[in-house]
């Protein structure tokens, strides 16, 4: 695992301490954080990736895989303001207010309303408990940019994402069955948005554990 600065460790000891980290120990979040880290190759010829952290929370894995990976610009989004003002802090505290902005929105929201300059904008979109795991596959694809790549976390074990559905998206899983980060890469352009009411009444992609 890379290293672990004093400042990044801090942020978030300060993240548990308000209860946005999620249950565990630190070490565990890092180390789950990593596991993103290994599944983003890097940019060619210095260039520079966009990375949306979706329902950023806490700040995993945005604010480690930000701090590792000078290759990135990130967005850290998220619809609760009490957990965006901690962002806020933890990207000044860390320096990276220069390529890392917060943005306080609903998912679809953003993408509907005054931040629609992140549709189809990113390089990469990473997920940790942000929802149900066909919405948020759906919604990550209005993000992500054509052939960038979608990051989930899944539970031990892993899931099965029935392929037709993944297609349907736009999408193509290309990470092994099991794996504990799925990764899907960005083929065409997704079907029309839809509302979160809808995407969690009619989810596109039928989810199942292995």
């Amino acid at each position: 695992m890379p290293e672990v600065s004093e400042p990044l460790a801090s942020v978030l000891a300060e993240s548990a301490r308000l209860g946005f980290l999620g249950p565990g120990p630190i070490e565990d979040h890092l180390v789950h954080a990593h596991g993103y880290e290994q599944n983003i190759p890097v940019a060619a010829h210095g260039q520079q990736q966009s990375l949306l952290d979706l329902g950023s929370g806490g700040g995993i894995p945005g604010l480690p895989l930000l701090m590792w990976r000078t290759d990135l610009t990130g967005v850290l989004l998220d619809a609760m303001a009490k957990r965006t003002r901690f962002l806020d802090h933890a990207v000044l505290q860390l320096g990276l207010t220069d390529r890392v902005r917060v943005v306080t929105a609903r998912a679809e929201e953003a993408l509907l309303q005054g931040e629609g300059d992140l549709l189809r904008f990113f390089d990469l979109v990473v997920a940790r408990s942000f929802g149900p795991p066909s919405v948020t596959l759906e919604l990550a694809a209005h993000f992500c940019r054509l052939q960038g790549r979608i990051l989930i976390s899944e539970p031990p074990g892993g899931r099965a994402w029935e392929p037709n559905g993944v297609a349907g998206l736009g999408l193509e899983q290309v990470s092994e069955a099991g794996a504990p980060i799925a990764v899907f890469a960005s083929r065409q352009s997704p079907p029309p948005l839809r509302r979160w009411k809808v995407l969690v009444q009619r989810p596109a992609v039928r989810v199942t554990a292995i």
